[in-house]
């Protein structure tokens, strides 16, 4: 039970039972019991490098301008020591901006899969401006529907993450 509530599956109420959540109708679930090994951290970084940028093409295709507004003020967080409590990942963001559930779910469970990896290193990244630069220009590409520009965008910070050991 304790495995399905830590994927989102079901709800575990103390004193009043055990619920089905809203996550248990997910297409994809990420496992959150998984700890990967190297080769397994190097394919999920790959992984983002293949589906990502697509991603982020698709979404400037299909943003609303609810959804440029959400990327444009999660590209500012990338500069914080604190997330705020209701934080979404600007990837995450990117992939909502698809309108596709599958897309979002692949995308949060590909960060998921990394989620300790990511909590960790993510104060060690030396150039948070550099990163948030980056997030304001995939933003900024994918608000004014430049999908080209979004999906190159995408794989150079990518690539730049994955160089800065994220």
């Amino acid at each position: 039970l304790r495995s399905l509530e830590s994927a989102g599956v079901v709800e575990l109420r103390h004193g009043s039972g055990t619920y089905v959540s809203p996550g248990a109708f997910r297409l994809i679930v990420a496992n959150p019991t998984a700890v990967p090994t190297e080769q397994q951290r190097r394919e999920l970084l790959h992984a983002r490098e293949v589906l990502e940028p697509a991603i982020a093409a698709e979404a400037a295709r299909h943003r609303t301008p609810a959804h440029a507004d959400a990327l444009a003020d999660a590209a500012e967080h990338a500069v914080r020591d604190v997330l705020p409590d209701d934080h979404v990942s600007f990837h995450v963001l990117v992939a909502r901006a698809t309108g596709n559930v599958a897309l979002v779910e692949v995308v949060e469970g590909l960060l998921a899969a990394r989620r300790g990896a990511h909590e960790r290193t993510r104060s060690a990244i030396a150039d948070r401006t550099e990163d948030r630069e980056q997030h304001r220009a995939i933003a900024a590409a994918v608000a004014a529907g430049d999908a080209d520009a979004a999906e190159r965008l995408m794989r150079d910070h990518l690539r730049w993450l994955a160089a800065s050991g994220r």
